[in-house]
């Protein structure tokens, strides 16, 4: 009964922030880092994660949602600052008891079936390093992801030049491939 009780207030907490206008503050205070989209995205990767290891993935998630929604629509980042986020969540979660339902449910059975103590910082004594280890190996796919994409676009672009001067324009047909003779 605790546990329901404790999402009840994560996902109040959540809805307050969006209703009384925090949320659209911090889209507002936050465009300015989202020009610098690399940066910005290892910056809510990490963000993600402290908060996520604070409140919960769901309410962390469920509040960043309008937020970076709004960043995406008004300022022009590329939708795929959501992996970042879904990086930060998924492996912040895992740092505290309380970051992630999995970590509740399985302290609850330690404690129930094994009869053993562990004490909250005792947990992110043991969480804490596998943890930090996967959000280093996060950020270093999240910027790779993006350096990538930037590479795909510059080929693409590349190929579409190419292919542009090799194609006959004409204005009854359209654009015709060259023979393959």
């Amino acid at each position: 009964m605790g546990y329901l009780v404790f999402f009840i207030g994560l996902f109040l907490l959540s809805s307050a922030l969006n209703v009384v206008g925090i949320a659209d503050i911090l889209s507002t205070n936050l465009s300015a880092l989202a020009s610098y989209q690399g940066f910005f995205h290892i910056f809510m990767l990490w963000i993600t994660a402290i908060l996520t290891a604070i409140f919960g993935a769901v309410s962390t998630v469920a509040v960043l949602i309008p937020i970076i929604r709004t960043i995406t629509m008004d300022y022009g980042t590329p939708l795929d600052i959501w992996w970042a986020i879904s990086i930060g969540a998924s492996f912040g979660g895992s740092i505290t008891i309380t970051g992630d339902a999995t970590n509740m449910v399985g302290f609850g059975m330690m404690e129930k079936y094994m009869k053993a103590r562990v004490t909250y910082f005792e947990f992110l004594r043991f969480s804490l390093p596998p943890a930090l280890i996967a959000l280093v190996g996060g950020t270093i796919y999240s910027s790779q992801i993006r350096i990538l994409a930037v590479r795909l676009l510059v080929h693409l672009h590349r190929f579409d030049s190419a292919f542009r001067k090799h194609c006959v324009f004409s204005g009854k047909i359209g654009i015709r491939s060259p023979s393959l003779s």
